[in-house]
């Protein structure tokens, strides 16, 4: 008789929190406090008639485990709502690129927060890049580093409030006759001031072609992020926007 009660409340108390979700955190907490009163109430009811059919019919831990199966559903469906918003927010995520080669291997960086250093290793060709940024608490953190270790380290360091809204670069030739393609040059556009270009804007030497440009304005949303493959160079290079 109480698996038949059990489930008839829990099914009640799913059907009546249907869209609660939808009413935003507090309208769904209101909603669901005064869902589980009038569940635990229906319980009740249930059991004070069962008790009068079965005289023996205990409900003092049986009351427990319906409310603990009331907790569960309310938590679940919190989870599956942050779920669902996190697919959302990745859906809106657009990848631009990435320029240059196929080589190396993938890496993404999208921080948790804002970036404040950007760190480049170059010569002839983009070495590598590496990010700092500090997250909601203060807290500084740094990513791993994209490419080789050669090449002279230079630092570009944001104010609290820059904010990139541009990147300019080029892909070029590298090595026996420009055969192998990277990028040779990468330039930061903020708006408070241009940063670069760090590379060599102008080849990577004598018979290898100068290489194409690409550049990136923003007219609409926020660089968020960046993307691409590397090995001992910056073999691509990309950039992740949120609409």
């Amino acid at each position: 008789m109480f698996r038949r009660i059990r489930s008839e409340v829990v099914d009640t108390f799913k059907t009546a929190l249907r869209g609660a979700l939808n009413e935003g955190e507090a309208g769904f907490a209101a909603i669901a406090r005064e869902r589980t009163r009038e569940s635990m109430r229906q319980f009740d009811e249930l059991c004070r008639d069962a008790t009068s059919v079965q005289a023996n019919f205990d409900t003092s831990q049986k009351r427990d485990k319906v409310s603990q199966d009331l907790s569960s559903h309310i938590i679940n469906l919190q989870a599956a709502r942050l779920s669902e918003l996190r697919i959302q927010l990745a859906d809106k995520r657009i990848h631009v690129g990435p320029w240059g080669g196929n080589g190396g291997d993938p890496w993404e960086f999208i921080p948790d927060g804002r970036i404040t250093h950007i760190h480049i290793r170059c010569g002839k060709v983009i070495d590598a890049i590496s990010f700092n940024y500090i997250d909601s608490q203060g807290n500084n953190h740094q990513s791993s580093n994209f490419g080789g270790s050669e090449g002279a380290l230079t630092e570009v360091r944001f104010a609290y409030d820059e904010e990139i809204i541009n990147i300019k670069g080029r892909v070029g030739g590298f090595g026996y006759f420009g055969t192998h393609t990277v990028i040779t040059s990468l330039t930061f556009v903020t708006n408070r001031a241009t940063y670069g270009p760090y590379g060599n804007h102008n080849g990577a030497g004598f018979f290898i072609p100068e290489g194409i440009d690409f550049s990136l304005p923003l007219s609409k949303g926020r660089i968020i992020g960046f993307y691409g493959k590397s090995s001992i160079y910056l073999e691509n290079f990309g950039v992740v926007l949120s609409s």
